[in-house]
């Protein structure tokens, strides 16, 4: 009897995760981008004034 559960190759750990990856460097983007549009904003808040 032939086993098919034991060719499965062990596949890269970045092939694996690519998604996830690509999921939380987007929200790590928007993150920044937050961040720094926060910053601008009370910059050109505390100006106005």
């Amino acid at each position: 009897m032939h086993f098919f559960l034991l060719d499965v190759v062990e596949e890269p750990w970045l092939q694996r995760n690519g998604r996830d990856i690509i999921v939380l460097t987007v929200m790590a983007l928007i993150a920044i981008a937050a961040i720094v549009g926060i910053f601008i904003w009370i910059k050109k808040k505390k100006k106005a004034e």
